[in-house]
């Protein structure tokens, strides 16, 4: 079979048709101009057309929370995009209020860049300057570091260390309760952060707030100690060379907290317990009332409101829990007395006894002083 010299016509046309639904295709698929995406200007040569050179104003810049980049080398700028802190803003400079807000830091070699958060004004603000100050968490100022700034030949380089979003200041994680630590600014004095004990708390600086403090001035040796009144339920933060001891008919204790040590005006701290207390010292020590014989008169002691008096109504120290036996007898004679050619003697015994109030906890609250019960007299053969 002879090849044609040339292709046989295409039946029906098929190839014209193809294209022209491709081409209807392509010019559907066409975007349809908006003339404020192009520059148009007119010359000799007739009608320009071309696009403008910006970026739309959907995209926003890719960076992130607290990036830095050198804005001049010549002013000695660095641009600081706005971050936050416990979701705090620090807003910025410069479009502010937008996602592309940035904070304008002028630097000089060496410096470091950081951020300052105050917790009482939440005021977030950028910084640059030879050091960065430490944290003070007394009055709620706390400090990150962003980067470090070198300038060579003029050349500002900058490395950065984090990025934001910071979620935490550590004002509540890095103290436990009556921690105490040196007061910063050179005092003799030390901060004893709030704690409880059996519940109870003390009133201190940046009260009902975590961040309650106690400030005390010290003195090389001293003990800082906390004192806990059970009965009016009042905790109070102390320093001193002694500490006094517990004295539970008084309802009062002492708990210690730590040693100082002051050398040329530092400050050190020795530290041996931390809280919260939760319990009160066992106490032990008995204390009787009056139980002798040899009185003919009624003893005057007394226990009342739960404690141990004694005839003036002071209470007595040294114990947390009263002995009492029970009725008092105290007995005198007179005589011989002859009687029938037999001898006799007088006795006279003096019953004294206290009343005892016990309240609905089972708990002793009042023991009366004593009082003359009964006096009983009788004949006997022989002295008592």
């Amino acid at each position: 079979m002879a090849f044609p010299s040339k292709p046989e016509p295409a039946k029906n046309g098929w190839i014209n048709r193809s294209i022209e639904r491709f081409k209807a295709w392509a010019y559907s698929r066409q975007p349809i101009p908006n003339q404020q995406d192009f520059d148009v200007t007119e010359g000799a040569d007739g009608v320009r057309f071309s696009i403008k050179k910006k970026l739309p104003e959907q995209l926003v810049p890719d960076r992130r929370e607290f990036d830095i980049s050198v804005l001049s080398n010549t002013d000695k700028t660095v641009k600081v995009m706005a971050g936050t802190w416990m979701g705090i803003s620090s807003f910025g400079s410069t479009n502010i209020g937008t996602r592309s807000a940035y904070h304008v830091v002028t630097v000089a070699n060496g410096d470091s860049i950081y951020v300052k958060f105050n917790t009482n004004t939440y005021a977030i603000t950028v910084l640059a300057g030879a050091t960065m100050p430490s944290n003070d968490e007394h009055i709620g100022l706390y400090y990150r570091q962003l980067a470090t700034v070198t300038i060579a030949a003029g050349v500002i380089s900058v490395t950065q260390y984090v990025w934001g979003p910071f979620e935490y200041t550590m004002r509540f994680n890095d103290r436990r309760e009556f921690d105490v630590e040196p007061f910063i600014g050179g005092a003799s004095a030390v901060s004893v952060k709030g704690g409880t004990w059996m519940g109870v708390k003390g009133t201190g600086t940046d009260p009902l707030t975590r961040s309650e403090y106690f400030g005390l001035n010290v003195v090389n040796g001293d003990t800082i100690y906390v004192h806990y009144n059970s009965y009016y339920n009042t905790l109070t933060y102390h320093a001193g060379a002694t500490m006094p001891a517990d004295a539970p008919e008084n309802a009062q204790f002492y708990a210690r907290l730590a040693t100082v040590t002051v050398t040329a005006g530092v400050v050190s701290v020795n530290q041996y317990r931390w809280g919260p207390i939760e319990h009160l010292p066992r106490q032990n020590v008995t204390y009787p009332l009056d139980y002798d014989g040899l009185s003919s008169t009624a003893h005057t002691d007394a226990w009342y409101n739960y404690a141990p008096r004694d005839s003036s109504g002071n209470i007595r120290t040294g114990y947390n829990a009263v002995t009492w036996i029970g009725d008092r007898y105290y007995q005198t004679y007179t005589g011989p007395t002859n009687i029938g050619g037999t001898d006799f003697y007088e006795i006279t015994t003096k019953v004294f006894s206290r009343t005892v109030t016990t309240d609905s906890n089972g708990s002793t609250s009042n023991i009366s002083a004593e009082f003359l019960k009964k006096t009983l007299t009788w004949l006997s053969f022989s002295t008592v």
